[in-house]
């Protein structure tokens, strides 16, 4: 039976961790949120097969429950990612379709396509228009690591003309609500978005459809719980390397960045910061544990989460991206 523990103050001990790794994952992550943003309010979610745990840092962490709503922006490119995992499994080599010219799917999934990371100046908002918008850029090297949100826009332009599943089977999956409009009950601070783009760019704009929608913190902890599931083939795809990062020892995944100097404990994850919100998702199968974190701040909450992790997976303790 599933123990769900919720901790504002305190920590308990379960499972198979020693009481000093709890412990220590509680200092840890109180130390790094008072040194990083003790104004901003985080919540952490701990996730293995029997065991949920809720912490809860800031002045608004009486406020916040898991029914406070967050920006759902960090996870459209984890979305574009497990839908073509999923048509991987399906269809070995779906990724290798050219989106425009000679850029694969899998190149702008991977941040490989070449193309800049701004700007949003335009006003084209379906596929073809914005490809032919995109003819003004030279794409760089395609060996080369940039991220870049002209190639996650295109992606996602893409993936909605030529699936009509997409994205809606992935929410369904996922059983997570996107809500596009502001809603009613808890919600977390967000930023004012300035929009680039008319509002009826919304559904092909990252910073635009993603920023302006909603997702409970509890859909998220459902997400991480589904991550470390006995069923997880298209996670476990997800982690399959689709080229190496600028930063050391790390590769890319399908929208995760995979550790790769850990010990027998391959690590996941996934951040994003922006909106007014930071989100931080990172799994490792071979424990069958996930943390997710969701923050009131435009602070990256990588190096929380990471501490968290290092508490009680003592390969990873030193790890530092």
């Amino acid at each position: 039976m599933r123990r769900i523990i919720h901790f504002l103050t305190g920590l308990f001990i379960f499972g198979s961790a020693g009481a000093q790794d709890w412990q220590q994952g509680k200092a840890l992550a109180f130390r790094t949120h008072q040194l990083s943003f003790p104004n901003q309010t985080v919540l952490v979610f701990i996730q293995t097969p029997d065991t949920s745990i809720f912490l809860k840092f800031g002045p608004k962490a009486e406020a916040y429950t898991n029914q406070t709503y967050f920006r759902a922006g960090g996870l459209l490119q984890l979305r574009q990612g497990y839908f073509l995992a999923s048509k991987e499994l399906e269809q070995a080599g779906f990724m290798d379709a050219l989106v425009r010219k000679d850029i694969s799917a899998k190149q702008l999934l991977a941040h490989r396509s070449g193309y800049p990371r701004f700007p949003w100046n335009t006003d084209s908002c379906h596929f073809k228009a914005f490809s032919t918008f995109l003819d003004q850029y030279k794409p760089g090297s395609k060996s080369a690591f940039q991220t870049s949100f002209v190639g996650t826009t295109l992606l996602e332009q893409w993936l909605r003309f030529r699936s009509s599943e997409y994205p809606q089977a992935v929410l369904q999956e996922w059983n997570i609500k996107w809500q596009t409009e502001q809603p009613q009950g808890s919600v977390a601070n967000v930023a004012v978005i300035k929009q680039a783009l008319p509002i009826n760019c919304w559904p092909y704009c990252v910073t635009c459809a993603d920023q302006a929608a909603y997702v409970r913190a509890e859909d998220i902890r459902s997400l991480i719980s589904q991550m470390i599931s006995n069923d997880n083939l298209i996670w476990m795809k997800m982690m399959e390397v689709l080229g190496k990062t600028p930063v050391k020892e790390l590769q890319m995944g399908y929208a995760f960045q995979i550790a790769t100097n850990l010990k027998k404990l391959p690590l996941a994850m996934h951040a994003s910061s922006d909106g007014g919100n930071a989100m931080f998702l990172a799994f490792t199968p071979s424990t069958q544990t996930a943390i997710a974190i969701l923050g009131d701040t435009d602070e990256p909450v990588d190096n929380l989460g990471l501490q968290l992790m290092s508490s009680f997976h003592r390969d990873i303790l030193n790890f530092k991206p």
